[in-house]
């Protein structure tokens, strides 16, 4: 029998009589795919109406079924509410979320934030910082990074044009020429040493024996321990049953200038300007890539002094490791496992949700997508995905990567007309490891995680129970996303 919203309702608030007097019951409601969730409280189940990007409504919302299954959270029980894609979100982004405490799942790195929109209303009184003047020459004769300058390493910058690369001066990382010399355990490449549901070992990569805790069927020794490298070898190191563990890491760290212009950012950059950085990212992706001791190249920008930035001239930086980073790892790792047990991209199909919904959207073109996540943790935080699915920057089309700077001027503009200040953020790109192997379903895609929350001057900190417990945000994402949406146009410089 076809069932109105009208049933749903009802049925959802009798469902939520009959719980109520169990304070343990929760209500969760997903996607099918299980993709990404929502957890809060019963009494939530009562609205289900919200409004939707432009105020359109689409067809077929009433028809849609609910099922309720029985679930488990630890000791508590739980029910969740399953709909068609296309229904999902009249279901689990209800009104009621924008003002209640709940917690929401991100799918790449498989953890869950808390929501707690009503803090947002609380009073400040704490620190404030004042908002720094943005006073910058075109050309400063003492910054390290301007053309014709000398750096603190007694290297001159070239009077470069438009984009300019260079190793690190003080890089965090070594090639390994530094290293004792000494015989040296093989590098080891991620299929030998990833989590074991790719079917690898787990364990730092030196490593070939077996020690630890047998019941965990992993190796996880070191050269030292006995798979016959010499004492002298330290490369790796373990002790204490395998809980005490420590490998080298050898890497290239570069700087990519993109702009001579000190005064510059990228939202104040020109779009022919920021191809030429995206460019050259492509460039510098595959040049490190193709060393042999390279598994990851990660591309990055700390923008603004509050994200500890040592140098306001434009710029970014590149580091290449031995090793896949954790972080990085985990988003690689959800992507194989997703494609792997439903044959599907986990941010394609994330994105084709968000594109029914809308009601996160910031910008979109036609070959990219600027979006605040599901699950984002950061006051105004945003990913910028690709429509059509490629794995790294080096698989775009010259207009992709137009379009890319297009989007990611479009961003920034938004960022920066916020709070009318030249707005910090700490960007990443993640795509595939560079270790030759395979990694069907990783999706390349970009994300911002600025610090600032209720103005120029007021930011958020992860601390207490962010570090203790788990992410928590206080706005919602769609509100962020909302507000976002509102700051489009000009720079707000130039109004």
């Amino acid at each position: 029998m076809t069932r109105t919203r009208r049933d749903v309702i009802k049925d959802l608030a009798s469902e939520r009589e009959r719980l109520a007097p169990r304070p343990a019951i929760m209500i969760e409601a997903k996607d099918r795919r299980n993709l990404f969730a929502v957890a809060g409280s019963a009494s939530l189940c009562h609205a289900l109406r919200r409004p939707r990007l432009g105020g359109a409504r689409r067809p077929g919302n009433d028809e849609a079924l609910v099922r309720r299954l029985p679930l488990r959270f630890g000791n508590e029980t739980a029910f969740s509410v399953e709909q068609p894609s296309s229904a999902v979100g009249d279901a689990i982004m209800r009104q009621a979320f924008a003002n209640t405490p709940h917690r929401r799942f991100n799918p790449l790195l498989e953890e869950w934030a808390l929501v707690s929109p009503h803090r947002a209303k609380r009073p400040w009184q704490g620190g404030v910082e004042k908002r720094p003047p943005d006073a910058r020459r075109r050309y400063d004769p003492d910054c390290y990074l301007c053309p014709g300058n000398t750096r603190s390493s007694g290297r001159t910058n070239p009077d470069y044009a438009d984009t300019f690369v260079f190793e690190n001066d003080f890089p965090a990382l070594h090639h390994g020429e530094e290293s004792p010399a000494s015989p040296v355990a093989p590098t080891p490449r991620r299929e030998e040493c990833g989590p074991a549901a790719l079917g690898g070992d787990c364990g730092p990569a030196a490593l070939g024996v077996k020690c630890g805790t047998a019941a965990l069927g992993v190796k996880c020794g070191t050269a030292a321990l006995g798979c016959g490298a010499s004492p002298g070898d330290l490369r790796s190191f373990e002790d204490c049953a395998g809980l005490i563990r420590a490998a080298q890491e050898r890497g290239v760290c570069r700087v990519v200038c993109f702009s001579p212009r000190h005064d510059q950012t990228l939202p104040r950059m020109e779009t022919s300007a920021t191809v030429k950085v995206i460019a050259l990212w492509a460039e510098q992706y595959e040049d490190l890539g193709a060393k042999d001791f390279i598994s990851h190249v990660l591309i990055f920008e700390n923008k603004g002094e509050m994200m500890g930035c040592s140098n306001p001239h434009p710029h970014g930086q590149i580091w290449a490791t031995e090793r896949v980073p954790s972080l990085a790892g985990r988003k690689i790792d959800s992507q194989l496992r997703y494609f792997k047990s439903r044959g599907a991209l986990l941010l394609m199909d994330y994105l084709a949700w968000e594109l029914a919904e809308e009601e996160r959207l910031i910008a979109r073109n036609d070959s990219f997508v600027a979006l605040v996540p599901f699950w984002a943790v950061w006051p105004f935080e945003a990913m910028i995905l690709p429509v059509r699915p490629v794995a790294a920057i080096s698989d775009l089309e010259p207009a992709e990567r137009e379009a890319w700077a297009e989007i990611l001027r479009d961003l920034t503009i938004r960022y920066d007309n916020l709070f009318e200040t030249s707005f910090p953020y700490s960007m990443g790109i993640n795509q595939r490891p560079t270790d030759r192997g395979e990694y069907p379903g990783v999706v390349l895609h970009q994300a911002f995680y600025p610090p600032l929350l209720r103005s120029a001057v007021v930011r958020k900190f992860q601390v207490g129970y962010e570090m203790s417990g788990e992410p928590q945000r206080d706005i919602t994402p769609e509100q962020g996303a909302a507000r976002l949406r509102d700051c489009g146009g000009k720079h707000y410089a130039d109004k």
